[in-house]
């Protein structure tokens, strides 16, 4: 043909002479690709050489048929009108005298841009089993495999029961990634949560790019990335999977797991913890072997998922144990040591001590990622670690004492109603387990502020953009939780995610900052609950009192109050009300104390106002 791109097939078809009048030793022919008609041995070789003997004034192979070479047009080749050409005796060996201007010969070839190939090589779930309902990280990693610059790109997260990943299986995520450079690589980390429908057993998490065909590829076969995954059985429903429970078959019996504290033992004939001990610890008015046909007394659990044992009676001052939660007195409490930090109610090193991040970015679990800011998403978005993701309760209209599940967009009962968790953690609203903050331990950019872990900006203009700032738009310099990296010939990183982009981490951007209005106070109080996908919903309450301030505490959906003065960054309680260092960033509802002369002016200066208008 004549034309095509970088790796095509090209056939080239070719006659030599010698137009001389003695026979000629074995001459060597050689191909080349050439940006201009000129030939020369500085131009890119097709290594595809030829040996010719020739005898005087002869044609080869006739003077009316012609040899045919395939070349492959190099990588390298760029688009436009280019030259296939062939030069006999390249090297010189024939001494043709003044004869040596008829060695080359030319043809022009129109080159193509070359089609994208986008791979998927990397797609890695954290753990690799989990709980139905539950969430996993998941890393990626895709390759733009031509030189060719790809614009914005979607990727979808998939759960399947075979290791082909297909449009057909359980979406879980869905997510776009901006511009990829030629012949570089974006990585990062996404959150998912898995459907509570999941069936138990082996199944694979997997990524595939592309997945609406957007682009024409080189090769469409190497878009899905998959990893072996098992999603734990649990027949009763009660938070720990069979594989740990000691009996799968009764809610009432289980033991300690990921971070929660065994089922406490009531008077019921039962091994209630798991520890091959019935009614042990307890003092029993009825026999052990006879459950109580009567209202259980005082000392049974409560009727809620995951309980824990009841509240001694203790010295004043005692903080009372939350519904459903772990008992007082660990590390969300008493905080860790230096160094440290408070997850699932262990002291655990803390991975972001002796990390460094950019202005833009956060550290979550020692890795440094995007943070939202003033990002501006579609209608029907919201950000996740810096970049948009559809947000499927954008459109969600709840009844009272409904929750939309970020996974479908459907509105489920609230299973936080009757719930309260202690300090430092949250309710799940899908699954109503107590989880911890995933604002604990981050320590956002000046100007944002920690809702539902991400670091939304406190005071952006409507449009998105920082106050009195220029547009921030992504860039891609230099995933993971979400570390969105660029990689090639070296490594950059990009926002992304808003996965959490969990990647794990699809999330609201909205305005931090407050309006003050003259003569008044406002005091905007936000709260935030975590998307099963990583983002964050907000809800936001102003009070305006037209004389003085009145601060608003934001309230479950149960009417608890919920105050940010009391989780610090490491765990432990904050001091007078303030957040600590590395704390979530969240604001303390403290009434806005105004200067009496401020005060005084503003009276003089409504005095002379209404005075002017009564003329």
């Amino acid at each position: 043909p004549t034309s095509g791109e970088a790796g095509d097939s090209i056939s080239i078809n070719y006659r030599t002479h010698n137009a001389g009048l003695s026979a000629a030793p074995s001459a060597s022919l050689r191909f080349y690709y050439s940006a201009d008609a000129t030939i020369t041995t500085t131009d890119t070789n097709l290594n595809q050489d030829r040996s010719i003997l020739h005898l005087a004034n002869v044609y080869l192979p006739s003077q009316t048929t012609t040899s045919t070479v395939t070349i492959t047009l190099p990588s390298t080749v760029q688009a436009g009108t280019r030259y296939l050409g062939a030069y006999i005796d390249w090297n010189g060996k024939i001494n043709e005298g003044t004869n040596e201007n008829n060695n080359t010969r030319s043809t022009p070839i129109t080159i193509t841009a070359a089609k994208p190939d986008l791979e998927a090589t990397v797609a890695t779930p954290t753990p690799t089993s989990q709980l139905p309902g539950q969430k996993v990280s998941v890393a990626y990693a895709v390759k733009n495999n031509t030189s060719t610059s790809i614009p914005s790109y979607r990727v979808h997260i998939y759960y399947s029961t075979d290791a082909t990943i297909t449009t057909a299986d359980t979406l879980l995520l869905n997510f776009s990634r901006s511009t990829l450079a030629g012949n570089t690589t974006h990585t990062g980390t996404r959150t998912v949560t898995l459907p509570g429908t999941l069936a138990a057993g082996a199944g694979f998490i997997g990524i595939l790019v592309d997945p609406t065909d957007t682009f024409k590829e080189s090769n469409e076969n190497n878009n899905a990335k998959a990893s072996a995954f098992t999603v734990l059985a649990d027949d009763d429903k009660d938070g720990v999977p069979a594989n740990v429970d000691c009996d799968d078959k009764d809610k009432d019996r289980f033991p300690a797991y990921n971070g929660n504290a065994a089922n406490p033992e009531v008077c019921d004939g039962k091994d209630n913890n798991c520890d091959n001990m019935v009614d042990n610890g307890i003092t029993c008015t009825e026999p052990t072997t006879e459950k109580p046909v009567t209202e259980q007394p005082t000392t049974e659990k409560p009727v809620t998922e995951n309980p824990t044992t009841e509240n001694p009676t203790t010295d004043a001052g005692t903080p009372e144990q939350p519904i459903g939660d772990r008992p007082p007195g660990d590390c969300y409490t008493n905080g860790c040591p230096t160094g440290e930090i408070c997850v699932s109610g262990a002291c655990v090193a803390d991975p972001c001590a002796n990390k460094t991040c950019q202005a833009d970015e956060v550290c979550k679990a020692g890795t440094c990622e995007k943070v939202c800011g003033c990002l501006k998403c579609a209608s029907g978005e919201h950000c996740v670690d810096g970049a948009c993701e559809t947000d499927k309760c954008a459109s969600a209209n709840c009844a009272n004492g409904e929750v939309c599940n970020p996974i479908d967009g459907k509105c489920i009962k609230n299973p936080c109603l009757t719930v309260r968790c202690s300090t430092g953690r949250i309710c799940e609203k899908t699954t109503g387990n107590c989880i911890d903050d995933p604002c604990n331990h981050l320590s956002c950019p000046q100007g944002t502020q920690c809702q539902a872990g991400q670091c939304l900006g406190t005071q952006c203009s409507e449009g998105g953009e920082p106050a009195g700032e220029g547009t921030n738009t992504e860039q891609t310099p230099g995933e993971g939780t979400n570390t969105e990296q660029t990689s090639g010939e070296g490594t950059n990183t990009e926002p992304t995610t808003g996965e959490q982009t969990t990647e794990n981490t699809s999330e609201v951007t909205t305005d931090g900052g407050t309006e003050p209005t003259t003569g008044e106070q406002t005091t905007e109080n936000t709260t935030t609950e975590p998307q099963a996908d990583g983002g964050t919903e907000v809800s936001t309450e102003n009070t305006v009192d037209g004389g003085g301030s009145e601060s608003s505490e934001p309230k479950k959906e149960d009417g608890t109050t919920i105050t940010d003065k009391t989780i610090g960054g490491d765990g432990a309680p904050s001091d007078n009300g303030q957040a600590p260092s590395g704390g979530c960033g969240c604001s303390t509802n403290e009434p806005v104390q105004t200067p009496l002369t401020l005060l005084l002016f503003l009276l003089v200066f409504g005095l002379i106002h209404r005075k002017k208008t009564q003329k």
